[in-house]
């Protein structure tokens, strides 16, 4: 990105903690920051606003707070949870506004509050100085689907670029030709409820290093034979940082990925958009990162659970081929699925035990066939990851500083309006 040089603006972020990536120190000081208040605040009446600023909290916060707020900086940029936004649009400050949607923009906002806050938002849309970036293709979907038409001219699809402040780690030599499972926080994950428990029931706990969310981060996937996920999300950080570091993911194919969506409620297999792919079933991965054409081939897919306990194995070549061929292995439909499915667990082991090994002679030299191809496959979806990520890269730093360059002249003009001067603005001499 070409520097900038605006000698009249400070921008100021307003951005989720989740959303962002800190290394340990800096999390030990923002821990410690945070349980200060925590601590504080109730000794002196200050109380820390939950997910999704309602109708009242908005007035208030504004009758309060809103014009410094409004003028503490010249360009204000919310990100990971637009509600907090809210108090400035509902409250008409005209400092230019930059709205960087990294989830739903009704994160956090009530049903009953619904109309209200997107009314808030349609009209926000509507003014030259509220800028809307989205750092994925559902987040515009999602929102004009109720019925907010965002403005062309100031929207951008920004990506993530994948940077991870992590310090990378090396993996010791044999963990290397194992594949990662990664089991996220909350029980009702799918690696959780059924991967695993299939995993340890098919005897393949040496071919498969289980992590828990803190595995050290996308360095540390980088280095195994690939990672094993199942998207619960269109977009995770864990992808755009895994593919940047070189990780391989290995994910249902789109066939496999819907039939598993019906085969288990969220209570088994949290998914964020269920009504994406009953809206879109014909595009639907064009709203979904994970299986958008600018990513997919980086992935391997598989298509069975037999696929999936053949890409583990690294024994055969043909899982992992990016035609989705019919299946039938799904299990059944459920309505709630309290525990996996015993189908799930046995369907692999019912179809191994059918199916006829190699002959004696031939097998170790078909496992050394299969074994070079799989690392060749590996290492060319290692390439596509990467590069897919170095051009996605590319354009949002690009789009960045496009972005940057309208807003910053926006500021600049408006600095000399009634309201800024009001507050004490002194221009400075050019």
């Amino acid at each position: 990105m070409s520097a900038i040089n605006f000698n009249c603006l400070l921008a100021l972020i307003f951005i989720g903690l989740a959303s962002a990536s800190y290394n340990e120190t800096e999390l030990r000081l923002m821990y410690g920051s945070v349980v200060d208040w925590v601590h504080f605040s109730p000794r002196v009446d200050i109380r820390f606003q939950n997910y999704g600023v309602n109708s009242t909290a908005a007035t208030a916060i504004w009758e309060d707070l809103g014009h410094m707020l409004c003028h503490i900086a010249d360009i204000l940029v919310f990100s990971d949870t637009i509600p907090d936004a809210r108090p400035l649009l509902q409250g008409d400050c005209t400092t230019p506004i930059i709205l960087q949607v990294t989830n739903r923009f009704d994160y956090g906002i009530s049903a009953s509050d619904q109309d209200a806050y997107q009314q808030v938002m349609a009209e926000a849309a509507t003014r030259k100085h509220v800028w809307w970036v989205v750092n994925n293709p559902y987040e515009v979907l999602f929102v004009s689907q109720r019925g907010i038409k965002l403005p062309l001219e100031r929207l951008l699809l920004l990506r993530p670029v994948g940077v991870c402040l992590l310090p990378p780690t090396h993996l010791i030599a044999r963990e290397r030709p194992r594949v990662a499972l990664v089991q996220p926080s909350g029980s009702y994950h799918l690696e959780n409820t059924v991967i695993a428990p299939w995993i340890r029931s098919q005897n393949l706990t040496e071919h498969v290093r289980m992590y828990r969310q803190h595995y050290g981060g996308p360095t540390v996937l980088a280095h195994h034979r690939g990672v094993i996920t199942v998207p619960y999300q269109t977009s995770v950080m864990k992808m755009y940082e895994g593919l940047t570091a070189g990780a391989v993911f290995i994910i249902p194919s789109p066939s496999f990925f819907q039939k598993l969506l019906a085969s288990y409620n969220n209570d088994v297999m949290v998914f964020c958009c269920r009504d994406l792919l009953k809206d879109r079933p014909k595009d639907w991965e064009e709203f979904f990162d994970w299986y958008h054409k600018d990513f997919i081939d980086a992935h391997i897919l598989f298509d069975s659970w037999e696929d999936l306990y053949d890409i583990i194995k690294g024994e055969c070549a043909a899982p992992f081929s990016d035609t989705h061929h019919p299946t039938n292995l799904a299990p059944p439909p459920h309505t709630r699925l309290p525990l996996p499915s015993p189908d799930v667990l046995n369907a692999s082991s019912t179809y191994l035990h059918n199916r006829q090994p190699p002959t004696t002679t031939d097998n170790n030299n078909n496992n050394h066939i299969d074994r070079e191809r799989s690392t060749k496959l590996i290492e060319g979806k290692r390439v596509i990851g990467m590069e897919a990520m170095r051009r996605s890269r590319q354009t949002t730093l690009d789009g960045y500083s496009a972005l940057y360059r309208a807003v910053s002249q926006q500021a600049c003009e408006a600095s000399g309006t009634a309201d800024v001067l009001s507050q004490g603005f002194v221009r400075r001499p050019q």
